[in-house]
Order: C-alpha cells, then sequence, then structure tokens
C-alpha cells in the first residue's frame, strides 16, 4: 500500500534510529503484519496488540506532527 509504504519510510529516515531497542524490534515486527492492518491500527480504527503499540503510537505521532511532509 503506496500510502502505508510513504509513512513508513520517512518514520524510519527520522526517526527510527532514535527508538528504543524494544520499539526497533517491534517496528521490524510490524512489516510482518498485513499492510490493511496495520494501517488500520496508523488510523485509530483498530487498537493494535500491546507488542506493537508503543511504535504505533510514535508513527502515529510522527504522522500527527507534520514531519513526514517535511523531510526531516
Amino acid at each position: 500500500m503506496l500510502e502505508l509504504d510513504l509513512v513508513l519510510v520517512d518514520f524510519v529516515r527520522a526517526r527510527y534510529a532514535l527508538l528504543p531497542c524494544a520499539e526497533q524490534a517491534a517496528y521490524r515486527g510490524l512489516l510482518d503484519q498485513d499492510d490493511w492492518t496495520v494501517w488500520e491500527w496508523l488510523q485509530g480504527r483498530a487498537t493494535p496488540p500491546a507488542a506493537y503499540a508503543r511504535v504505533v503510537e510514535s508513527i502515529v505521532g510522527f504522522v500527527a506532527d507534520g514531519a513526514h511532509r517535511r523531510r526531516e
């Protein structure tokens, strides 16, 4: 899904290295999930499992800050 790819690529470029190791691992696990499921989590239409909750929250905050549009 293009929209998801754009958000995730921008997030990785700007914030991945700053994440704690546990969130980095959760992010890598997130990539193994179905795109539409992850998109629903990011849109707040579904609740992610606890294993992904913090990294989803980080991505949502990143998007809300508009950082993905500024190309940090």
